[in-house]
């Protein structure tokens, strides 16, 4: 099933008025969603299959380079994987075919023959629009309950007194293959002199990312005293606390499909497929074969259990205090601030494979005989060990965060405002496998905006408009994985970074016509330019893209910003080599459309008893690019959505419909630098409904 929903939802409120001037408010809101997952398809380059080989087929169109396999990576046979890394020019609904990449050795024959036979080739078996159901996609409850108290001290005195508390649970799952169907290639070669046979298994990974446990509670306290007429002034304080863990799992499956094409494991993938997630672990492929190199640590660690298993405790305590001043009777100045300090702690209780803390996993390896593989979560004892991240870390934020907004009422339809805003953002931790990404700092910018708010011709146009710039600094978002050598973890998470600073500078405009008494529309308009300043960087285009990385560079050991790339000379990328143009600044930010455009048509009327009304709108937004490169993009789209809405006395009946041309497009994608993968999602398609009310 994909793109389905089911949810449920209810909530009730109490207001009790003790005394004039006193009110109480209790409130209890509890939500159960249920969403499938989204059509989706994956494409990957290069590296996915030199380095992890889960597939001998690249899908990227872009930026040819040639790597050392996994195998030769560990002292195996010489083998190369040629390929492109990127996807450059639009994201399409059909990514086609992709290219046999798989490792071939010096004289160009296949090294691995990928379960298709010795020095065979086959064409790609992919098929798009499948869907594993052990990834249901994603669950969540949530309970809210909220406390309020008002009073009113006397005419110039009023007191109030917010408490909120907020229980959540929710998990997604997903398949991460990238074609279910066929599942992922874990090929294990035999090249330790041993006489144990070649492995070749195929196994569907099902991801759940993150699983979140949270709960948060609040309190503040506001007073507000009308001093005059021309001064009022607020102020109070706040506190709130935030206990959130969070862990991931893994798990490998049998793929979703005939046994054909998989060893003899005596089972039924086809039955396996509809087995609950909670119960594969012994029905994993991994288990099947003994001695499987590296995999004996995934089926018997890794898979199943809790990996980057975090516990984040956020305590955030706050003062405030605002005054506003008419300085005529058009013109009102306010100022407002507040200062904060936030206590941010973190307790690690296992790496991205599942090992806890302080342990470590071991196995048979494929070459190298017994491997083992350390956490690289310390011990509690040895948290100082620069070779991991503490398992235990505890950080303080202190920051000052203030507003001035000028408003100027030129007439009692015309207004326009002004204002310079701080905003911060405090920095926090990372679960992943090297002390400098355990950590990030504070993002900070500083917000300017002219707007004016109008009412025209004679009440029947409302007209609004702002300009605005925003200037970021240590802007924080997503950093591919680093590793400061060793083991790769192919779970690794993306880490939250300080990219860099931005300038973002923009306009909105919007309003609403009434023609008559029956029809009237609505529209708006947006246009954003945020993008990196000079000289930010983006580590993974070197690490993990290779990006404008050319022999010639490999060759002299030298990238064209004169940087050391720490090779061997050659003409291919060996493990460590940083070799690319990671420079992105000037590039824009992905993820953002630069213009934004929606309109709508109203149209109401009476027919007997009943209330009519009929409403017709549109949205467009312009292309956004996939990744900091700014190389992919996902293309411009325009969305058409309808409902007819009747009501009369208690009964109100709605028909909607929601993408009604059935636009077919890509909503948007997730990426993966680690595996040059992205996860394209498509856009729901024509969608139809019924909600009938009862008001009483």
């Amino acid at each position: 099933m994909l793109g389905g929903r089911e949810d449920l939802t209810y909530n009730f409120g109490l207001t009790w008025l003790p005394s004039d001037g006193m009110q109480v408010d209790l409130g209890y809101y509890n939500t159960d969603l249920k969403r499938e997952s989204q059509p989706v398809y994956i494409i990957n380059g290069v590296r996915e299959v030199a380095k992890f080989q889960a597939t001998p087929f690249s899908d990227m169109n872009f930026n040819e380079v040639t790597l050392s396999t996994l195998s030769y990576d560990q002292g195996g046979p010489f083998s190369l994987s040629k390929g492109n890394t990127l996807w450059r020019g639009r994201i399409p609904l059909d990514p086609g075919q992709g290219a046999w990449v798989g490792s071939i050795d010096a004289n160009g024959d296949p090294v691995l023959d990928w379960g298709y036979g010795a020095g065979q080739t086959a064409e790609d078996p992919r098929v798009l629009g499948q869907s594993d159901p052990r990834g249901f996609g994603f669950k969540a409850q949530t309970e809210i309950y909220s406390l309020g108290f008002a009073w009113d001290i006397n005419d110039v005195w009023s007191a109030k007194y917010n408490y909120g508390y907020i229980n959540h649970d929710g998990i997604q799952q997903g398949p991460a293959d990238r074609d279910v169907l066929f599942g992922s290639n874990l090929v294990d070669l035999n090249n330790d002199g041993s006489d144990r046979a070649d492995a070749y298994m195929q196994t569907n990974g099902v991801s759940s990312r993150p699983i979140i446990e949270l709960f948060t509670e609040s309190h503040e306290v506001r007073f507000e005293w009308a001093a005059s007429e021309a001064l009022q002034v607020n102020f109070g304080g706040f506190y709130s606390r935030v206990d959130d863990e969070q862990y991931d799992r893994t798990n490998y499956a049998p793929i979703c499909t005939t046994p054909d094409r998989l060893l003899d494991q005596d089972q039924d993938p086809t039955e396996a497929c509809y087995v609950p997630i909670n119960e594969l672990n012994y029905l994993s492929p991994l288990n099947q074969v003994e001695k499987v190199g590296i995999y004996d640590i995934f089926a018997n660690v890794w898979s199943g259990n809790k990996g980057n298993w975090t516990h984040y405790d956020d305590k955030i305590t706050s003062a405030f205090a605002s005054i506003q001043y008419d300085i005529t009777s058009d013109v009102t100045i306010l100022v407002e601030g507040r200062y904060t300090k936030e206590d941010k702690s973190v307790e690690r209780f296992s790496d991205d494979l599942a090992i806890r803390a302080g342990e470590t996993a071991s196995g048979f390896g494929s070459v190298t005989g017994l491997i083992e593989i350390d956490s690289s979560v310390c011990a509690p004892s040895d948290n100082d060990n620069p070779n991991c991240i503490p398992s235990e870390d505890q950080r303080n934020f202190y920051y000052f965060t203030p507003k001035v907004n000028i408003d100027w009422r030129i007439t009692e339809d015309n207004f326009i405002y002004a204002y310079a805003a701080n905003g911060l953002k405090a920095g926090g931790f990372n679960n992943t496998s090297v002390r400098r990404q355990s950590t990030f700092n504070a993002e900070e910018n500083w917000t300017y905006e002219i707007g004016s708010k109008n009412t025209l011709l004679d009440g029947f146009l409302q007209l609004n408009a702002a300009v605005y710039l925003i200037d970021w600094t240590d802007l924080v978002g997503g950093q591919a994985p680093i590793t400061d050598g060793g083991f790769q973890s192919p779970n690794a998470n993306t880490a939250q970074a300080n990219i860099g600073d931005v300038e973002n500078y923009g306009m909105e405009i919007d309003g609403r016509f009434i023609i008559n008494d029956s029809w009237e529309i609505d529209f708006g308009a947006a246009y954003t330019n945020p993008r990196y300043k000079d000289g930010v960087k983006y580590d993974a285009a070197k690490r993990y893209y290779h990006f404008e990385c050319t022999e010639q560079h490999l060759k002299d050991d030298r990238n064209a910003d004169g940087s050391s790339i720490g090779g061997n000379f050659n003409s291919y990328i060996d493990p460590g080599e940083l070799c690319g143009n990671d420079d992105i600044g000037g590039n824009d930010l992905s993820k953002v459309s630069k213009q934004q455009y929606n309109w709508g048509v109203n149209y109401n009327t009476m027919v007997g008893d009943w209330d009519v009304s009929f409403r017709l709108d549109g949205n467009y937004q312009s292309r956004q690019w996939v990744d900091l490169l700014n190389q992919a993009y996902i293309p411009s789209r325009t969305i058409w959505n309808a409902n007819l809405n009747v009501f009369s006395g208690p009964w109100e009946v709605t028909v909607w419909g929601k993408n009604i041309f059935d636009k077919e497009y890509v909503s948007g994608t997730f990426t993966l630098a680690l595996f040059n993968k992205y996860i394209v999602s498509y856009g729901a398609p024509a969608t139809f409904g019924t909600t009938i009310k009862y008001n009483f």
